[in-house]
This record gives structure tokens, C-alpha cells and sequence, in this order.
């Protein structure tokens, strides 16, 4: 582990930003892959509420008006989803560029 006490502080120095870099970077991808997941347990519910409205084509106009709006309140969700991991996948891209830039930029001084 680099944080035990007989290591090189000068390594421990130059190697901290990326490490810190590697961190955001895996905290960047930790949220994306949660939006995904968010995603994911919303398509089964859009596709039954739509199956629901298709299947209530002919029946009152209450039971019809509760499956529209269940769908569009889903709809909604996923909508702000989708922006989300724009957001998040911008920001892990981000991230990512920032560690190769710190990784190219290593140096150490060994004099």
C-alpha cells in the first residue's frame, strides 16, 4: 500500500494526483452505472403501462386517463434519466481525460 511510512514521499507526492484522478474517475463511472440501472427498471413499466393503454382502448375513459398518466409520469422519469446520463457520462469523460492528462504529466525527481 503506498501509504505505509517507508515508501519515497516524494513518489507519494507525485503519485497522489493521480490517485485522486483513478478516484474520481471511478466515483464518475459509479454514477453512471447507477442512471443506467435506473433505466433499466424503467423500461419494464413504460412497456406494461403501454400495454395497458392498448389493452384499455375501449374501456372508460378513468381507467384510460390513470394509464396515461402512469405512462407519462414514467415517461417523465426517463426522460430525466436519459438527461442525467448525459450529464454523468460528460462528467466521467471529463474525468477520465483529466487521469490521462495527470498519468502523461508523471514525473518524479530522483535527484
Amino acid at each position: 500500500m503506498l501509504s505505509q511510512s517507508d515508501n519515497n514521499p516524494q513518489l507519494l507526492a507525485a503519485l497522489q494526483p493521480i490517485l485522486d484522478a483513478r478516484h474520481k474517475v471511478a466515483d464518475a463511472q459509479a454514477t453512471v452505472d447507477q442512471t443506467n440501472q435506473q433505466l433499466i427498471s424503467l423500461r419494464p413499466d413504460e412497456d406494461r403501462q403501454r400495454a395497458n393503454i392498448t389493452a384499455l382502448a375501449n374501456a372508460d375513459k378513468s381507467s384510460r386517463d390513470r394509464f396515461v398518466h402512469d405512462l407519462n409520469t414514467t415517461e417523465d422519469a426517463v426522460n430525466a434519466a436519459q438527461k442525467d446520463l448525459a450529464t454523468r457520462t460528460a462528467a466521467l469523460n471529463a474525468a477520465k481525460a483529466d487521469l490521462a492528462v495527470r498519468i502523461e504529466a508523471f514525473q518524479i525527481d530522483t535527484h
